[in-house]
């Protein structure tokens, strides 16, 4: 039969805890995996509407030395930095999820990372414009830690809404660069 036939019966729920956090930990590679790709495609047009929301905001076009044809190729690569930046991150929260007495915080640690993790994604497009850096992005918002998760809390709950999700990516958007025109530009 199956491998479990070579360990003691005693055993088997540790198969279903280790099935339990591999389905988790696969689950949570997937929807990172597709989010990084549906942001890759949708970048160049939240770049625009980014620009459009602190033309509005600002009564001035933030000033970019990017043209046309970098546009694609900065969105790939801040989007890798961003994803660099999440992977050692998520490791690590989930190893805290799976230690015993240690896994108290986890729930806790998850919603303030997912909401950290939505100010950096949003916020992101407000810096690129601007021609500021993914690390001096992360410099500001470290700055302001109590404001960031401010913002992104609602922003990571909402996501966990069906139908809500689908919208909330152009709201992001928005926000995020309001976020950054009114706390971070300067």
């Amino acid at each position: 039969g199956s491998i479990m036939g070579w360990f003691p019966d005693w055993m088997s729920a540790l198969y279903w805890l280790v099935w339990g956090i591999a389905f988790i930990f696969v689950m949570a590679l997937v929807f990172f995996f597709f989010s990084f790709i549906a942001n890759i495609f949708s970048s160049p047009f939240n770049s625009l509407l980014s620009v459009k929301v602190e033309e509005h905001l600002t009564s001035s076009a933030p000033v970019s030395q990017v043209t046309i044809w970098q546009v694609v190729p900065r969105a790939v690569g801040r989007e890798i930095s961003k994803l660099l930046y999440v992977l050692p991150r998520l490791t690590l929260l989930v190893l805290i999820t799976i230690v015993p007495g240690v896994n108290i915080v986890s729930p806790l640690l998850w919603l303030m990372f997912g909401a950290w993790m939505m100010t950096l994604q949003y916020a992101d497009y407000g810096a690129d414009n601007n021609d500021v850096s993914f690390r001096a992005l992360k410099e500001r918002l470290q700055r302001r830690r109590f404001q960031a998760v401010l913002f992104g809390m609602p922003a990571y709950l909402l996501l966990t809404i069906p139908g809500v999700n689908l919208v909330l990516m152009p709201i992001g958007v928005a926000g995020g660069t309001r976020f950054w025109v009114e706390q971070l530009k300067h």
